[in-house]
């Protein structure tokens, strides 16, 4: 008797669920995130792929390091591939960016802001970052960016940390 019963509850819960997800946009984008050794800072681009305006909070974009941002994972690029402590800042930004139909909008961010003993590190190996990010957008967040992921290398150097 209760199999039956929570068969019909899972389809329910199922049929809910695909309802309200057919309602969002879906946003399609594309970020690119190059490491500037010189300066010591990323310079990521969020292209908008679609044919719609992409309209996002500040605190959600990829370029922004607060808990609604991108997500990076920092290993040591050796055979036990440590980890690399990563730091992000607490707070928000709800002010929007609009970015145009094939559009595109870059922002640096420095790496002293999220691996603080960044110098130190890469002086001994090179570092791989993984990133990770998804977003809603829009204004009343009915807009959905899927998940995309990707790695970029912070090579070793054998400048001064000073």
């Amino acid at each position: 008797m209760l199999k039956p019963l929570l068969t019909i509850i899972i389809i329910s819960f199922t049929g809910t669920s695909f309802s309200s997800e057919t309602s969002n946009t879906i946003i399609d984008y594309k970020i690119d995130i190059k490491y500037n050794g010189v300066n010591e800072e990323l310079e990521i681009t969020l292209q908008n792929k679609s044919s719609n305006i992409l309209k996002i909070k500040e605190d959600a974009a990829p370029f922004s390091l607060l808990v609604r941002g991108i997500n990076f994972s920092g290993f040591e690029e050796t055979k036990a591939l440590k980890r690399v402590p990563l730091y992000y800042p607490i707070g928000s930004n709800p002010n929007f960016i609009e970015i145009p139909p094939q559009g595109s909008v870059t922002r640096n961010i420095e790496i002293k802001y999220f691996m603080k003993d960044h110098c130190k590190i890469t002086k001994e190996n090179s570092v791989l970052i993984f990133w990770s990010y998804s977003a809603r957008a829009g204004t009343n967040g009915e807009d959905v960016m899927l998940p995309s992921d990707g790695v970029f290398r912070i090579d070793k150097h054998k400048k001064s940390c000073d």
